[in-house]
């Protein structure tokens, strides 16, 4: 909840409100570093703008079935 996400899209580097560097912008790629093993993982920027393209086109229900909500309201 303090990570902050810059509101610049131009911006380089996202930092936490401690400022310690969690992600930035390389070469069209999102890159992390994993701080126990030092290895870098990049994500290409246009597969994550298709995935979060993809998950806005789905409708996931977290929770109990609806059947199971129908039924606990006709037991009453």
């Amino acid at each position: 909840m303090g990570d902050e996400i810059p509101s610049d899209p131009a911006a380089k580097e996202v930092r936490s409100t401690c400022g310690a560097l969690l992600a930035r912008v390389v070469d069209g790629t999102l890159e992390f570093k994993c701080r126990r093993s030092r290895s870098v993982v990049r994500i290409p920027i246009e597969e994550l703008l298709r995935a979060s393209h993809e998950a806005e086109n789905r409708v996931i229900w977290v929770g109990p079935s609806q059947d199971s909500a129908d039924e606990s309201k006709s037991d009453n």
